[in-house]
């Protein structure tokens, strides 16, 4: 942190603690105005719901009068003219007049025609009739004027049988309503709402328009409620953020909800003009000492050691004569510069020092990258030329084990088999180890069938098993997991293959799954000879083998658990392992639950006999050759071409039919990958397969979107048969 940043955080220090105050005082001036908009919309609401109360109980009184006079009876020969001069009396804004029980108005204050008016669809009618009690109506249009107009009623007194004679009513005008509340202006930015109990507005001010339309349901449900409310929300018709005072139908005259809102920058006005004028304030006063400390930064400290920094820089360029010159600053920055011009003269005699070891680092590492270059470019041919006559190899001696099934060469040819078998084990699991090292295996995760995985087990070795006399139990289940089907297998498969060997005659292996309620887990345990508790981490290492101290390579590398923890990283399954010396190993598998993506371990039949016609593509004579033979045993008809364009031309041939193709992926200028392609795009049922020595990184998922199969080399004549055969 540079010297002038320094300064800068111990202004803030002083400054921090003003502008702390400065936010809890607005912060407390803020609440205190959204309280008092909160009061100031309420209390108007209640003065507004106050005033339609006294309006309400004056109607009230007004009806009650008039239904006790005997001049409006039905035989009562002046009673339009009675209801005429009181209604005189409110020029403009009533309407009243007397109906019977079929709401038939017999008794109108204002010229009509007898039956020609009817109340009997007018809610305050009902009402009153319904309850017997003065009833405020809804929102209603005046059948003779047309005009806007609240209705109130009042039951007539009942005859000696207790039966309804009709209802006193009165139609109060909504325009004369508003003006009558307009005579006491609304505060400024303040809005007035008045609704009937349907949810009608009645009054908007101080707009004087959206009668007749209805409040949003939010709104209405609060008008229903029982309590006065206050909130902060948005007005549907003026579409702004505002206060809200809210007085229910049941705390104002009977049937009527009154509203009054502030619109909420109007409320909050002097807040936010308060709050600006004190960030203003604020920000002047943070920028004035940043640039008084600025002034004494540059002019007091920074200038001083100018010179200072311009020989730093010299030296860091390798001039290491440069000097300081300050010798007259102050005795701290003088006696600094000293010592920096004895580090400049130490520095200058480790420069060569430096730069010779510089260089041998250099060639160090130049020399570890040229090896992992030559490293990466062995496997990549290591992985084709490797295997490619290992795969030749391993086609000839089908071959001569099918011409001679009994004779006196078989044994021999037995031997050359198991060696070849060996030679390909063995070069499989260097290969493996090297392309796990260098990343060029990559996993496709899906669900896989542990069934179908543990069949797959059982099929490769029971026979070991039964060689060595050792008992192989795979138990069925039916569980799945998520992870890579090939990967996974060989993980088992090498465990397996470890526990048959280390589990000497009359013992037993046991290969099993379950879920435990959090993973899925495969269990591979034996009656071995264990491995002590100090050696258990040891075993995973590369080239150990704890019983094999005169390295006999026909027990294997001691590559086969290393192979295990490396794939067991790469696929995220962890493997533990618990064993006692003298008992046996039990070695756990722990999978992750499927998550939706189907994969497979299908077993396919292993009887060598195909009789379709195959189109072999290989570039490769001897491998042609012996894959040509094998197939020709089977009872395949055999078309043979060295190339992809050869390929491609029998496959646009019309008279050409085949039913199987097995292409070498490595082939000049077209793929195997692509000679398949275009055989599934003319027969789409037909076997595809293709054969590679390459690692498999990302070609494994080409090759199974296209529907074929991946057979990597040296391939095993009985993993083509089921291939040819699925």
């Amino acid at each position: 942190m540079t010297l002038r940043m320094r300064l800068f955080f111990l202004v803030m220090a002083g400054i921090v603690p003003v502008l702390a105050t400065q936010v809890y005082n607005q912060t407390m001036l803020r609440q205190e105005r959204r309280i008092e908009a909160q009061r100031s919309v309420q209390m108007e609401a209640k003065l507004v719901a106050s005033e339609l109360e006294q309006i309400a109980a004056g109607m009230h009184k007004f009806l009650l009068a008039i239904a006790n006079s005997t001049q409006i009876r039905p035989e009562a020969a002046g009673c339009n003219a009675y209801l005429a001069t009181l209604n005189a009396q409110f020029p403009g804004s009533l309407s009243i007049g007397v109906s019977d029980t079929r709401g038939d108005v017999y008794c109108y204050a204002k010229p009509f025609s007898p039956r020609s008016l009817n109340n009997a669809d007018r809610s305050h009618f009902k009402r009153s009739l319904e309850t017997g009690k003065f009833a405020v109506g809804d929102l209603m249009v005046g059948k003779e004027t047309g005009k806007s107009a609240l209705g109130f009623a009042y039951p007539l007194p009942r005859d000696q049988l207790d039966r309804a004679q009709g209802v006193v009513f009165a139609s109060l005008s909504v325009d004369w309503l508003a003006r009558h509340l307009a005579r006491n202006p609304l505060s400024p930015g303040h809005t007035l709402t008045v609704v009937d109990r349907t949810g009608a507005i009645l009054i908007r001010l101080p707009e004087h328009t959206q009668t007749g339309t209805h409040v949003p349901p939010q709104w209405q449900r609060i008008f229903e409620a029982a309590k006065p409310v206050v909130l902060m929300s948005r007005d549907p018709i003026s579409q702004t953020e505002g206060f809200f005072g809210f007085m229910p139908n049941a705390s104002s005259a009977e049937g009527i909800g009154v509203m009054v809102g502030i619109d909420a920058a109007e409320a909050m006005g002097p807040a936010n003009r308060a709050l600006t004028r004190a960030l203003t304030v604020a920000v002047i006063g943070i920028l004035a000492a940043f640039g008084i400390a600025w002034l004494i930064a540059r002019f007091a400290i920074e200038r001083p050691l100018q010179s200072l920094l311009d020989a730093a820089r010299r030296w860091s360029s390798g001039d290491y004569t440069a000097r300081s010159k300050l010798r007259r600053s102050p005795v701290e920055i003088a006696r600094l510069a000293t010592a920096f011009d004895a580090m400049a003269t130490s520095l200058q005699l480790r420069e060569a020092d430096r730069a010779s070891n510089e260089q041998a680092l250099r060639r160090s590492r130049d020399a570890a990258l040229q090896a992992n270059r030559s490293k990466t470019q062995f496997l990549a041919a290591a992985s084709h030329d490797l295997r490619q006559p290992l795969h030749a190899l391993s086609m000839a001696v089908a071959v001569m084990q099918a011409r001679h099934p009994a004779d006196a060469d078989t044994p021999h040819i037995a031997r050359i088999g198991r060696s070849v078998h060996s030679l390909s084990n063995l070069l499989n699991t260097l290969l493996d180890v090297s392309q796990l090292d260098a990343g060029l295996i990559q996993p496709v995760l899906a669900t896989v069938s542990l069934a179908a995985l543990f069949d797959e087990v059982g099929e490769e070795f029971r026979g070991f098993a039964v060689q060595k006399e050792v008992r192989l139990q795979i138990m069925s289940t039916t569980l799945t997991a998520q992870s890579d089907g090939q990967l996974l297998g060989r993980m088992v498969k090498n465990l397996v293959s470890n526990a048959i060997k280390y589990t000497p005659a009359g013992g037993s292996v046991q290969v099993h799954a379950h879920d435990d309620g959090q993973h899925i887990l495969v269990v591979v345990a034996d009656t071995g000879i264990g491995i002590a508790a100090g050696k258990q981490e040891v075993v995973f290492t590369d080239f150990i083998q704890l019983d094999n101290p005169e390295r006999d390579r026909n027990k294997g590398l001691g590559l086969g658990l290393a192979i295990v923890r490396r794939m067991s990283e790469l696929l995220a399954h962890p493997v533990t392992l618990q064993s006692i010396p003298g008992t046996g190993s039990i070695f756990t598998v722990s999978l992750p639950y499927p998550t939706g993506a189907t994969g497979s371990l299908a077993v396919a039949r292993t009887d060598a006999h195909y009789t379709g016609r195959i189109l072999l593509v290989e570039d490769n004579p001897l491998v042609a050759e012996v894959t040509t033979i094998l197939l020709h045993q089977w009872g395949a008809r055999v078309t043979g071409v060295a190339s992809g364009e050869a390929a491609m031309i029998l496959l646009q041939d019309p008279a050409m039919q085949f039913n199987a193709v097995i292409s070498d992926h490595r082939l000049p200028n077209i793929t195997g990958t692509d000679v398949v392609k275009a055989a599934l795009a003319r027969w789409p049922a037909i076997r595809a397969i293709v054969i590679s020595g390459d690692a498999m990184a990302g070609m494994r998922l080409e090759v199974e979107a296209l529907g074929a199969v991946l057979l990597q080399k040296p391939v095993q004549p009985e993993a083509l048969a089921r291939a040819l055969q699925a």
